[in-house]
């Protein structure tokens, strides 16, 4: 243990190293790093004491380490404790539980690890994780979600039919020699992690094929990245090496950069090319058959050259199944994005919020009667309520807006990367900001009760309430753990659940209604119904803000 202690701080010394020197060759030497750490790493591995696991269900939490070969089925959520390792054979068929309706998401499975995951096929060999379906379709089953867990890899592997199919939150992983096709959000998503990615075909996703965020190093190289529905690489407030790519045919951007640190060689960019804000870029012999976007002030060097012409594979692609159009695609995409009007448990009264992206906030002016809505290109939006109509339109001073408050002054807006609040007036003036509590890791969503602001916090029983100066006040323990979305109506929570969950103001469950289409960003109220924004399919202009009557 402690020889393994000593190969990792050695790892994390010289990736640093890497990254604080100036040289331009240095992308080969951080490669050669990351290979030697899975090499040493994987001596120490010996799986033979595990327990064998072979052509059947699986689903809970584990306690003991596994080996897993043949026809495995996830029925339900399979949980990988810290300290547990899985080990996947060459050949295994992980198949995952699916579910095609909306009123218990639930049933969507996953494999939720926080200890280990070693997926390690062949050539000739390989893993797949996919739907057990007779007829599959994008957004099947949930997802891989590494969390907090290290030393994770996916090689010889194909994963297919998911939501967020791999789904990284502060862990690292080595993904290599696989395919990640046709699921419903991005291929890889990878939040406060670092995450290699070599060697991979990754393409018809119905979000971005590659998103990380928040990144101290990661490294993308030998990959064929096409024809995801919205961006090839969506890269933010990282430091990233991107070598000897071919990057192709995606929707939007072939790759979108906001804040990084990047040397990008090699590549070869084909399609809406590249937009930049904000970031610093060393662009070495890549070739670029159209645009740059918003990058003057992005680029150090622009040496252009032919980039990579081909890529050579030593594994096929497994077509024993073809979807036969890209998740995503406003079109032909069979996947329901937007749900029934009305069931049991509510009814939508109203859609508004067309064409102004995708909402990370809103709030109901009670004095004005109007929605207020901030989106993802710090946008501030005075909305009519009624018809969707912009009254006004201010920039948001932030970075990466998530959830915002009226306390019947000001408007709140949660900044979950520089974890700061951002205050307003309802005239869009900034009157300022201040540092959130460090009691609290990640805001997910904010509300208020006329006094404190009261801040939910990522997969955590807890509502915290702070005073307007940021100092700490108290908190609230809920029933479970809640994710996201908030809103109090001074007798009642609601909440990001399974749908949207109401607790009483001593943290008890009540009751629950339906969801109303995928992903909920934010809740509001007024003095008769509930407001939801969501982000319904990533790539449709449609109305995104809900207005909701409660039912059941």
């Amino acid at each position: 243990m402690r020889r393994l202690k000593l190969i990792n701080l050695l790892f994390i010394v010289l990736i640093f190293g890497l990254f604080t020197g100036c040289s331009n060759n240095y992308e080969g030497s951080f490669s050669q790093a990351i290979d030697v750490f899975y090499i040493i790493n994987e001596l120490g591995n010996n799986f033979e004491s595990n327990q064998k696991i072979s052509n059947q269900n699986v689903g809970g939490k584990i306690y003991q380490n596994q080996t897993w070969s043949g026809n495995i089925i996830v029925t339900e959520d399979l949980i990988i404790p810290k300290s547990i390792n899985v080990y996947i054979k060459p050949g295994t068929n992980v198949q995952f539980h699916s579910y095609k309706g909306y009123k218990n998401n639930s049933l969507k499975k996953s494999i939720i690890v926080y200890g280990t995951l070693i997926a390690d096929g062949n050539q000739s060999d390989m893993i797949k994780f996919t739907s057990n379906s007779e007829i599959q379709i994008n957004g099947d089953w949930s997802q891989i979600k590494f969390e907090n867990s290290n030393n994770n890899k996916l090689n010889y592997v194909i994963l297919e039919f998911g939501n967020n199919v791999i789904n990284l939150i502060n862990s690292s992983a080595n993904i290599s020699n696989s395919i990640i096709r046709w699921n419903n959000n991005d291929g890889i998503k990878s939040d406060f992690s670092n995450v290699i990615i070599k060697n991979n075909m990754i393409y018809q996703n119905g979000n971005d094929c590659i998103h990380i965020k928040e990144s101290k190093f990661s490294l993308i190289e030998n990959n064929e990245i096409r024809e995801c529905a919205t961006n090839g690489l969506n890269l933010e407030y990282s430091n990233i090496i991107i070598n000897n790519n071919l990057i192709r045919n995606n929707f939007n951007s072939q790759i979108l950069v906001n804040n990084i640190s990047s040397n990008l060689s090699n590549n070869s960019i084909l399609g809406l090319n590249l937009n930049c804000k904000n970031s610093k870029l060393n662009l070495i012999n890549n070739y670029f058959n159209n645009n740059i976007t918003n990058c003057n002030k992005s680029i150090l060097k622009n040496e252009l050259g032919v980039g990579i012409k081909t890529l050579n594979f030593n594994f096929s692609k497994n077509d024993d199944y073809f979807l036969n159009y890209i998740p995503g695609n406003i079109v032909n995409d069979k996947y329901s994005y937007v749900y029934p009007d009305e069931d049991k448990s509510r009814k939508v009264e109203k859609k508004i919020g067309k064409n102004i992206g995708i909402i990370n906030g809103i709030i109901f002016n009670y004095d004005t009667q109007t929605i207020f809505a901030v989106n993802d290109n710090n946008k501030l939006y005075e909305l009519n309520n009624k018809n969707g109509r912009i009254i006004n339109v201010w920039n948001y001073s932030g970075f990466d807006p998530l959830g915002m408050t009226y306390d019947g002054l000001y408007i709140w807006i949660n900044d979950i990367h520089e974890k700061k609040l951002y205050k307003y007036t309802t005239n869009g003036k900034l009157i300022g900001k201040i540092n959130i509590t460090n009691k609290i890791k990640r805001v997910t969503g904010i509300t208020n009760d006329e006094q404190f602001l009261i801040l939910s916090e990522y997969n955590s029983p807890f509502l915290y309430r702070i005073n307007q100066d940021g100092t700490f006040d108290s908190k609230l323990k809920l029933e479970d753990d809640v994710n996201g979305p908030i809103v109090y109506d001074r007798n009642y929570f609601w909440i990001n659940c399974d749908g949207i969950c109401k607790y009483d103001s001593d943290g008890y469950y009540v009751s629950k209604i339906n969801s109303i289409s995928e992903g909920l960003t934010d809740l509001a109220l007024d003095d008769n119904y509930l407001w939801s924004s969501q982000i319904n399919n990533f790539n449709n202009d449609d109305n995104k803000i809900f207005k909701i009557k409660i039912l059941n």
